[in-house]
């Protein structure tokens, strides 16, 4: 493996790991995860209890939590991340243990979330991404698990870049959550009783649905891919944050060039 990209990094989003053990390195160092993703995500139905108890998502079949919970029990996810060098996160809300990863709402009353250690990221976009005979067999399952996640997320880093941030964004939702993340207390629009306090990133509906005809997939549902584009709004202000947007956004775009090197040329 040479470069990776978010795909199967974004699994561990949210994710906190043990001190560093060393891990595997070179080439099979996450191969293992695209196949738990492939054998998990047929047969995670039924699980959404489970999803929602460890992963923090009511949807285990879409999304970057629902891949996430459905490769856990082929791979549980806390090993994954004992194989990077150093924790995921410097600081955050989450917790490990040798076979439980628990996520936080990122939706709270205050704008908590985990900051990633750079040197994690780094890691994980050096490790994910297989080269010669083992891309070919990871081809299909970038194409039925994870080829909408990763438009999705590309289109909406883009956009927020095309209205200007971070430097600035037009008043509405995008605006209120790069407040909300400064301190500011949610907007009205954002405020969701029933999801709890906080700011709720169905507030990008509108953004996420402007996206879906630059997608150039069929969607036999639009709000799964609505669903994908309002997390990735919140994902890229909140590691703007953190200051690792960019190691990121570069980990994305080497994914895409491996498997979806003729979308990207036409959407980069």
């Amino acid at each position: 493996m040479s470069r990776v990209g978010l795909a199967l990094a974004l699994l561990v989003v949210g994710c906190a790991g043990p001190p560093a053990v060393g891990g595997r390195g070179g080439g099979d160092a996450l191969i293992d995860l695209w196949a738990a993703v492939d054998e998990g995500v047929p047969t995670v139905g039924g699980g959404v209890d489970t999803c929602l108890e460890r992963f923090g998502t009511y949807n285990p079949d879409f999304g970057v939590r629902g891949l996430a919970c459905a490769a856990s029990p082929v791979l549980p996810l806390a090993q994954v991340v004992e194989r990077a060098p150093v924790t995921p996160f410097r600081s955050g809300p989450h917790t490990v243990t040798a076979d439980v990863v628990a996520f936080d709402f990122e939706s709270t009353a205050e704008p908590r979330f985990g900051r990633y250690d750079p040197a994690f990221v780094r890691w994980a976009v050096a490790h994910a991404v297989p080269e010669g005979a083992s891309r070919t067999l990871a081809q299909p399952v970038y194409d039925h698990h994870v080829r909408q996640i990763a438009r999705m997320y590309w289109l909406a880093h883009r956009d927020l870049v095309e209205q200007g941030y971070p430097a600035s964004l037009p008043a509405g939702p995008l605006a209120d959550y790069a407040a909300y993340l400064r301190g500011a207390p949610p907007s009205a629009a954002a405020s969701v009783p029933a999801y709890g306090p906080g700011f709720s990133v169905t507030a990008f509906n509108d953004e996420s649905r402007a996206l879906l005809s630059e997608l150039g997939l069929p969607l036999a549902n639009e709000y799964t891919a609505i669903y994908e584009g309002n997390a990735a709004y919140a994902f890229w202000m909140r590691r703007e944050v953190d200051g690792t947007r960019g190691l990121w956004h570069g980990g994305l775009r080497d994914l895409l060039a491996a498997f979806d090197a003729d979308w990207l040329a036409a959407n980069g």
